[in-house]
């Protein structure tokens, strides 16, 4: 799927097409193809020479032979940033074959030929070829020969600069989430009437205006789902569902707050303690737990634990105290997950938004990179009435909580807010190649609404994803 800030290349150092001056003609190249597989002019091996002022283990760097198309190249490009004009290689043939370098000069551009000890330049427009000669003399054959780098930080949290709209701009407040393929948008119009949106797309949205027969005081913020039901609790304490949207029924009543769903059971608060529906367990809160202004909450698993662990991150205690910490719930109880000795938190704060998502952790020995699970967390208003402008991030599933790089933080163009919808939306990424690889999932954020420091409504939605989900995996 085309999209404007997703389409991120990576730097290919060498052309494909042919070079000028001491460019192979066509009739040569036709004899280098007819010398495809003769073993005296044939690469054998290549690699960078290490120099760690350019970057450490440099030498490790895995290159391709494609012995067909003479095509020599790193799959896993070197990462973003790095200074490849002065590079040593070192190069093995079959035989006593000599090789010689087409590369673009650093002071003109234009194309010289250096010896294979000599430093080369992969930077320029036009390439660099490797020119191998037989020992005798009687066969050539040129390589092309590519040093990829990463166009862009790879790391970096992107957004798209075009942001998406509501449904409506005469709207007070909203709520947006997904339940199946489709995204429920419940909002409070400037006429304090209950509407209902719908779309499968919420990056491209044409809103579906549904009728829904909710009561006129549901608390639009505190919408819910699990996998085939929406939740709504109304100012009465009365918890109504749905599984359309459309045609509300009352579930329970009685609660001041929902949490969010885990499985088929929904959590909120209920005279003072926390309770699930329909099962009706529940018990004692653990102290200094919030009971309104929560995010979302999350469930996800590990590999530490039998059972999906669920989260949410700030909100407001009993007595009116602002948390900064993640609480985390196994089924069967809750627990105080930040906030130890040592730990870091977040910042005490109401209406954060939490998701969960993924970094990357590169070996600098072979530079392959592996996914690991991440926790973001942004927005929220703190105590003093201002709004939090910081992303923080978990790697530890909520017990530390660190500030963000400068890679992650939002741009300027999204405004800070409370209580905005957080999505992860699973797009299906494409690519011109037939295989094996030409198709892969990466998820994208979603930021929809939001209040700002006067609980007005914000009317865009922004998406972003981390650059390196959009690349090609390794084939």
């Amino acid at each position: 799927m085309n999209r404007k800030f997703s389409k991120f290349i990576i730097v290919a150092l060498a052309a494909s097409a042919g070079l000028t001056a001491c460019n192979p003609t066509s009739e040569q190249q036709q004899t280098y193809a007819g010398n495809l597989l003769n073993s005296s002019t044939m690469i054998s091996a290549f690699s960078l020479k290490a120099n760690n002022k350019v970057m450490a283990n440099l030498d490790n760097v895995f290159f391709s032979i494609d012995q067909v198309k003479g095509e020599i190249f790193n799959a896993d490009s070197l990462p973003w940033g790095t200074d490849v004009r002065k590079i040593v290689t070192n190069i093995s043939t079959q035989g006593e074959a000599t090789v010689q370098i087409i590369m673009p000069s650093l002071t003109d551009g234009s194309q010289v030929t250096v010896e294979v000890s000599d430093s080369v330049n992969f930077t320029g427009a036009n390439g660099v070829w490797a020119r191998v000669t037989a020992a005798d003399g009687s066969r050539e054959r040129v390589y092309s020969v590519k040093v990829n780098v990463h166009s862009c930080n790879p790391d970096s949290l992107q957004w798209n600069m075009t942001p998406t709209q509501l449904p409506s701009l005469n709207l007070l407040q909203q709520q947006t989430l997904a339940m199946g393929n489709q995204y429920y948008c419940i909002a409070r119009t400037a006429q304090n009437a209950i509407n209902l949106y719908t779309t499968s797309d919420p990056e491209h949205p044409v809103w579906q205006s549904v009728n829904t027969d909710l009561p006129a005081d549901a608390d639009v913020n505190s919408l819910a789902a699990t996998d085939d039901a929406l939740f709504i609790r109304c100012a009465s304490g009365a918890v109504m569902t749905s599984t359309d949207g459309m045609a509300w029924t009352e579930a329970t009543t009685g609660w001041s707050h929902i949490y969010g769903t885990y499985g088929s059971q929904l959590l909120g608060v209920k005279d003072g303690k926390w309770i699930s529906w329909p099962a009706g367990n529940g018990g004692e809160l653990p102290a200094g737990m919030p009971v309104s202004d929560t995010s979302r909450l999350w469930t996800f698993t590990n590999d530490w634990a039998l059972q999906p662990q669920a989260m949410f991150i700030g909100g407001k205690d009993a007595d009116g105290n602002l948390s900064g910490d993640a609480w985390g719930f196994d089924g069967r109880s809750w627990m105080r997950l930040s906030g130890y000795l040592g730990a870091r938190q977040l910042p005490q704060a109401t209406g954060m938004a939490l998701v969960p998502y993924f970094t990357f952790r590169v070996n600098t020995q072979n530079f392959l990179s592996t996914k690991q699970s991440m926790w973001l967390a942004m927005g929220g208003k703190l105590s003093d009435g201002t709004l939090n402008k910081t992303v923080y991030y978990s790697l530890d599933n909520g017990v530390n909580w660190l500030e963000g790089g400068e890679s992650i933080q939002l741009p300027s163009a999204i405004a800070p807010r409370h209580g905005a919808s957080m999505l992860l939306i699973e797009k299906t990424l494409t690519s011109r190649a037939v295989r094996p690889i030409n198709e892969w999932d990466a998820p994208y954020l979603m930021i929809m609404g939001g209040y700002d420091a006067n609980d007005r409504l914000l009317s865009q939605g922004w998406v972003g994803v981390i650059n390196r989900l959009t690349f090609k995996p390794l084939q």
